[in-house]
């Protein structure tokens, strides 16, 4: 397909042109830790929220990645919770179900 971008597919030359927009003094910081991972293929953990608190984590292959930290995984395992709202007086802890979901 046109739209994929891969190893065999253009992939590092993406990355390279991602990483020369990116100012080099960001590329020491954070930004150059996700870019290193990047490079290397290794997973990385993303934790996500919802307004109050944890919605879940995904673990999986950075493939792209900009400054404000968006970003697009590839062989990701998610887990998450689903937020049920209910009245004040009755939501507790156990209300939260739990997910795992493996996306290729």
């Amino acid at each position: 397909m046109g739209g994929d971008v891969g190893p065999d597919r253009g992939g590092d030359r993406v990355s390279r042109c991602l990483a020369s927009m990116v100012p080099e003094a960001l590329l020491s910081g954070p930004l150059g830790l996700l870019e290193r991972g990047m490079r290397a293929r290794k997973r990385v953990l993303v934790v996500t929220r919802h307004r109050n608190g944890i919605r879940g984590v995904c673990c999986g292959i950075v493939a792209v990645f900009d400054k404000h930290f968006n970003l697009v995984l590839r062989d990701v395992d998610e887990q998450y919770s689903v937020l049920h709202t209910l009245p004040a007086e009755a939501t507790t802890d156990s209300e939260a179900g739990s997910h795992h979901h493996r996306h290729e």
